[in-house]
């Protein structure tokens, strides 16, 4: 009878024990992608309140491309630190010559697995008004073992 109860007792706790391993990776995956995509919105707004602030000084924006020397540059005459070795920052003016302030994944980040490609792009219409962020699809596929039965499913063909 104890021989039962351990046995079942061994095999729930090795069933929860897989159901964990399978789990955990996706749940701190997604909250780390929801924490990133946060730190990335706010270092846009701080960028974005930046530019707003030393728009009336210059009387135009402080545009830089993506480039390493470039940014800090842009960011020292900003009067701003580099907000997060994470992302790639850039800000042009668009077609409307509205300021675009754009965020993407570092390469880094992108080789080391930490973080999936993900690119922000806050657009500022006019000096003294209020921007608006919106995220851009880099792709139509989740990532992850999601994708794993259609996967097989194609290869057992």
């Amino acid at each position: 009878m104890r021989l039962r109860i351990v046995n079942s007792l061994n095999v729930l706790a090795g069933t929860l024990a897989i159901g964990a391993a399978a789990l955990l990776p996706v749940v701190d995956r997604n909250l780390s992608i929801d924490a990133a995509r946060a730190e990335l919105v706010e270092a846009v707004g701080q960028i974005a309140k930046a530019e707003a602030d030393t728009f009336p000084k210059f009387e135009r924006f402080v545009y830089f491309t993506n480039q390493p020397q470039d940014t800090a540059k842009a960011f020292q005459s900003l009067g701003i630190k580099a907000p997060s070795a994470n992302f790639v920052f850039e800000a042009f003016a668009d077609a409307e010559n509205a300021l675009v302030i754009r965020a993407f994944t570092a390469p880094a980040a992108l080789q080391q697995g930490s973080l999936p490609p993900m690119l922000y792009r806050y657009r500022v219409r006019a000096a003294g008004t209020e921007g608006a962020g919106e995220w851009t699809v880099l792709s139509g596929r989740s990532p992850g073992l999601q994708q794993l039965p259609g996967t097989l499913a194609a290869l057992l063909k």
